[in-house]
């Protein structure tokens, strides 16, 4: 029995919904029931948000990048105020925001830039606790303006295929573009990082991952971006490795 106006509940469970009514009583008996209040799904403590997905530079200038990357995957249990964006260049070990504002969008063109100078990009999200943990960097990308310059295009493209156990395997694609891309590789959406059981070579737009025998936890989708400063390609191929 509550004697008072308000009341507080305890032991409700997190992501349950949940409506209230009230009934009042006296010597005779129960009231009819109030109307029910509005719903509430209960959440637990809001932390900061997971990072966001690893930003992609789509193009230079002499003073600007343009910028996108992915959302992030969780929240933290509290709306997205925002994005941050930090800049370093290369060489140096100090980073400093972009903007003196949160960027609502999952895009960002950054100005003021030093002409020929390499920078490399990061960025956090931002909710109501904090900012998150920054993301992966970009690859080093030079400023600079490129005349007559030509986005990458596949002329050559991965595909999809069974590699028996056990045997080498060399994944080939080929670009072309002005001036001359580079390439990154990426398992199930996943930048490949250089050593432990891949190779990588690029001549020339030829751009090729080198495997010394394949075991079942190479099975994936495998993707090559060739990337210059106008812009960026992607071509993917499932692997599936065969019996023993």
């Amino acid at each position: 029995m509550v004697r008072e106006l308000t009341y507080n509940l305890h032991n409700l469970e997190n992501d349950h919904e949940y409506e209230f009514r009230v009934r009042a009583q006296n010597a005779a008996g129960l009231s009819k029931p109030s109307s029910a209040s509005n719903k509430l799904k209960l959440k637990g403590r809001a932390k900061v948000p997971s990072p966001p997905g690893k930003p992609t530079v789509l193009k230079v200038g002499k003073y600007y990048a343009d910028l996108k990357w992915e959302p992030l995957t969780s929240d933290g249990g509290s709306k997205i105020t925002g994005y941050v964006v930090e800049k370093k260049e290369v060489g140096s070990a100090l980073w400093s925001k972009c903007s003196d504002y949160l960027i609502p969008d999952c895009n960002f063109t950054a100005l003021n830039l030093v002409d020929q100078a390499v920078y490399e990009f990061r960025v956090f999200a931002v909710n109501s606790v904090g900012r998150s943990e920054p993301s992966v960097c970009t690859t080093p990308v030079k400023i600079c303006e490129i005349e007559g310059g030509e986005k990458p295009e596949f002329i050559s493209f991965l595909r999809d295929q069974v590699v028996p156990y056990g045997k080498q395997l060399v994944l080939q694609c080929e670009a072309v573009g002005k001036p001359t891309p580079n390439a990154k590789w990426l398992r199930n959406g996943k930048e490949i990082v250089v050593g432990g059981r891949y190779r990588f070579e690029a001549n020339n737009g030829v751009f090729k991952l080198h495997f010394n025998d394949v075991v079942d936890i190479d099975e994936g989708e495998y993707t090559c971006e060739a990337f210059n400063p106008v812009g960026f390609v992607t071509t993917s191929g499932r692997i599936k490795i065969g019996s023993k």
